[in-house]
């Protein structure tokens, strides 16, 4: 018996940890095998691949499949997921160092961490599925992902809302708002986008809702009481608002709130 199991699971000559694993995952007899068994089959992995160092990622990845089946954990499915999604690739050619892309491979393992509530694996499934052009999966992990305030997730939605991608429509004040909040929990690309471009795409929002305004006219503002130049307000071509009041309630309220409030009505523009 032992001679089967040695025959069946030990890793084989220029095979490396992750082909065997693959290798023994699938095998009819994987269902019935016990923990005692994947110990062995740890053993007999680390005893034939000593000519490996552990920081290979192929050493790394056949561990999180053993991890994987002895106790799923998000961490190890998002991890091996990870892997099969951007690949391993160096300078210098050797097969425990180069892992091709493998995007089927990928969403399996990121889509079982998912099911877990792991945010990382979330945001990998909206990146992926972003490269596939599948935009209806994309934005739906993403919003999963930024919906715990995952930091790159809230990034990467706020550059879709920027650029006006992937079925999403130009908005300056969505694309503001999530680089400020991924740049409040530290992620960098929020941080340079705020630092860099913040007060741009602040004005760009600023133009973009004082275009949509009604005519320019002039009269009494009654915000500042003063007559001025300035813009009637959807609610009703009678209510007005002077150009530097409307700028306030833009800062002021939409940023915040997402609507600025008729100062005579109250009604939301």
């Amino acid at each position: 018996m032992e001679e089967i199991f040695n025959s069946e699971f030990l890793l084989r000559e220029n095979e490396s940890p992750l082909c065997a694993f693959e290798r023994i995952r699938t095998h009819p007899h994987f269902p019935y095998l016990q923990k005692s068994d994947f110990v062995n089959i740890i053993l007999f992995l680390n005893r034939t691949s000593t000519q490996y160092s552990k920081s290979d990622i192929k050493y790394e990845l056949y561990l999180l499949f053993i991890s994987y089946y002895i106790l799923p954990s998000p961490y190890a499915t998002c991890r091996i997921g990870e892997i099969y999604m951007f690949g391993v690739k160096k300078k210098k050619w050797n097969p425990i160092n180069n892992i091709r892309r493998n995007y089927q491979k990928a969403i399996e393992y990121l889509t079982f961490s998912s099911t877990l509530e792991f945010p990382k694996a979330n945001y990998l499934l909206g990146i992926l599925y972003l490269r596939k052009k599948d935009y209806d999966n994309s934005i739906y992990y993403l919003d999963l992902s930024a919906s715990v305030c995952y930091p790159d997730a809230l990034s990467q939605i706020g550059m879709l809302y920027h650029r006006g991608e992937a079925t999403l429509q130009q908005n300056f004040q969505k694309a503001y708002k999530y680089f400020e909040h991924s740049a409040h929990h530290g992620n960098q690309l929020g941080i340079f986008m705020m630092n860099n471009f913040g007060d741009s795409i602040k004005s760009q929002y600023f133009d973009q809702r004082i275009n949509a305004m009604g005519p320019i006219i002039q009269g009494e503002c009654p915000i500042c009481l003063d007559y001025k130049v300035g813009y009637t307000l959807p609610c009703n071509d009678k209510h007005f608002v002077c150009s530097e009041c409307l700028v306030r309630l833009l800062e002021n309220e939409i940023l915040a709130s997402g609507q600025i409030k008729c100062p005579l009505c109250r009604a939301q523009s």
